[in-house]
C-alpha cells in the first residue's frame, strides 16, 4: 500500500496532523515509538495566558489562544469527551523581588485581561500557603493530553495506519508491521 503522508511520532503535533489529513481524505501512515513516551504524555496540559519571571504575555496570545480553545471544543465534540477545562491559574511569588515584579506589571494593557486578583495572604483565600502572596491569573485551563492522545490514537488505527518504529540519525526503523 502506498500512503499520501507518513507522519513521524504520535504526540499532539502529529496527531493532530494525522486526523486532519484524514478528514481531508488522504492516506496516513503514523510511525509511533512506544518507548519513546515523548513530551506530549508527560506534559502537564497546563494552558497559562501569562509566563515566566517577566509575567509576560504568551506569545501570541491573542491569536492562539481562542484557537486553541476552538480547536479543543471541536476535539471534544467530535469525540463525546471533555478534554480541556477553563481553570484560573494561581502562581505563587518566590521572593519580594518576584512580588514586584508582578506589581509592576499587573498594570500593562497586555495582562489586565488575564489578572483576577493578588492575594497578600494566601492562607486566608486560597487552600495552599505561600510566603509572599499569589495571583489569581484567569483565561488559562488544564488540557488532558494522554487522554486526548489515546482518543486520536483510537482515530488513527480505525481510519489510517499506526505502527511501532522510531527514526534514528535520518534513518527509520519500523518495528511494527505495516498492512500491506
Amino acid at each position: 500500500m502506498s500512503y499520501d503522508h507518513v507522519i513521524i511520532g504520535s504526540g499532539l503535533a502529529g496527531s493532530l496532523l494525522a486526523r486532519e489529513l484524514i478528514h481531508h481524505g488522504k492516506d496516513v501512515l503514523v510511525v509511533h515509538d512506544p518507548g519513546n513516551p515523548g513530551a506530549s504524555r508527560i506534559a502537564a496540559g497546563l494552558l497559562n495566558p501569562i509566563t515566566g519571571r517577566r509575567y509576560a504575555p504568551a506569545w501570541q496570545l491573542s491569536r492562539f489562544l481562542p484557537s486553541a480553545r476552538q480547536s479543543y471544543r471541536i476535539l471534544e465534540r467530535e469525540f463525546s469527551t471533555a478534554f480541556f477545562q477553563d481553570e484560573p491559574i494561581f502562581r505563587f511569588f518566590e521572593d519580594e523581588p518576584d512580588r514586584a515584579g508582578w506589581q509592576q506589571r499587573m498594570h500593562d494593557p497586555a495582562v489586565q485581561p488575564y489578572r483576577q486578583e493578588t492575594a497578600e495572604n494566601v492562607g486566608d483565600r486560597f487552600p495552599v500557603h505561600g510566603s509572599f502572596g499569589a495571583v489569581m491569573i484567569t483565561g488559562g485551563g488544564f488540557l488532558r493530553p494522554s487522554l486526548l492522545l489515546d482518543r486520536l490514537h483510537a482515530l488513527i488505527r480505525e481510519r489510517a495506519t499506526l505502527v511501532e518504529g522510531r527514526c534514528e540519525r535520518g534513518v527509520l526503523h519500523v518495528t511494527g508491521r505495516v498492512p500491506r
